[in-house]
């Protein structure tokens, strides 16, 4: 059994990771309890003190901050003309601002490096798994690229998955998807470099 001293570090850090916004379910896996355990234990500590008063301030302004350019990563702003109107791509839909959502990310991963430095805590709020930051930033520009170039050309089918993706653990799982989504890039920049090739001769014809 954890001898007591053990057992009041360990609330502490909990209670302290707790106001400044872990998930009680993320701290129950983290320190191997129950998520009921958690929740008494954050129940039972003794109040804020004017200095973590501010520093959960703190924190809930840079987490606010996270959320919304989270809300842009999620739903990403339309694409607009310089008069003003929306930019439809080859597929009919709407082109998403593709610099919004790049842009975005980066703060994110900004925030999140502040947020770290100053409470040695991660964002818990951020689903999935977790991508070092240069993959994370060529995700979304890779996403921007697509939707940008579907005004060009539609998007190709997605090449099938590793035959052993259902093996891979999920940060595996999240980089094969992403060597998917750049195979497919690649496979409509070839679709658009036909296209344009076929405008040149079209063109020569005419003249």
């Amino acid at each position: 059994m954890p001898a007591p001293k053990q057992n009041a570090d360990r609330d502490a850090r909990i209670v302290a990771a707790a106001r400044l916004g872990q998930t009680f379910d993320s701290l129950a896996a983290e320190y191997h309890v129950t998520r009921q355990r958690v929740s008494q234990i954050v129940k039972a500590a003794n109040p804020r003190s004017p200095e973590e008063t501010q520093r959960q301030l703190i924190a809930d302004r840079l987490r606010g901050r996270w959320e919304v350019l989270e809300a842009i990563v999620r739903d990403p702003p339309e694409m607009h003309s310089a008069i003003g109107k929306v930019v439809i791509g080859s597929d009919g839909k709407p082109v998403m601002n593709a610099s919004a959502v790049v842009q975005a990310v980066k703060t994110q991963l900004q925030i999140e490096q502040q947020y770290r430095a100053m409470f040695g805590l991660d964002l818990a709020t951020r689903p999935g798994p977790a991508l070092d930051e240069r993959e994370r930033v060529m995700e979304a520009e890779i996403r921007a690229v697509q939707q940008y170039r579907a005004t060009l050309a539609a998007l190709p089918p997605r090449p099938p998955l590793p035959a052993a993706y259902a093996a891979m653990t999920p940060a595996e799982q999240a980089r094969a998807d992403l060597e998917g989504r750049r195979v497919q890039m690649q496979a409509q920049q070839v679709a658009i470099d036909t296209a344009r090739q076929d405008d040149v001769v079209d063109a020569e014809l005419v003249d």
